[in-house]
């Protein structure tokens, strides 16, 4: 399995969190609500930054209809709508807007911080051990 065949790390994070019993599944589906409805999408940022026209937002949601797989900000860049400066600006904003599962999980009721401390440790070890997996390509300086 590839990386692009993972969940979402916030996904993952929650589905440990539940298996280690450090959250029902009950808060868990909660938090994952919570994420959904906090979430700002790439290209409403994108629009409201001045990066990109309503015409070339609207040509990337039919792009990316048809091809699933593919993120909104690779189809703007492959279009040269954008530039990588300002996907990657985009791209910090939306991580700065939306809420991280472990700030909603530190809002739950009933979580032990030292069940969550330890889980979080042994999930760390998981992305590091797959982050080794990772064929690294030669930089082309």
């Amino acid at each position: 399995m590839g990386i692009e065949d993972h969940k979402p790390a916030s996904e993952e994070l929650l589905d440990v969190l539940v298996a280690e019993g450090v959250v029902v599944p009950e808060v868990a589906d909660s938090v994952r609500s919570r994420q959904r409805d906090t979430w700002v999408p790439l290209g409403k940022i994108l629009r409201q930054k001045g990066s990109l026209s309503m015409g070339q937002l609207v040509e990337l949601l039919q792009l990316q209809s048809k091809n699933p797989g593919l993120r909104i900000g690779e189809i703007a860049l492959g279009r040269k709508f954008c530039t990588r400066a300002q996907i990657e600006d985009a791209l910090r904003t939306q991580r700065d807007l939306s809420p991280h599962v472990l700030d909603l999980i530190a809002e739950a009721q009933g979580v032990e911080a030292d069940k969550l401390a330890r889980a979080l440790g042994r999930y760390v070890r998981t992305l590091e051990a797959r982050i080794q997996t990772i064929p690294v390509e030669p930089r082309a300086d």
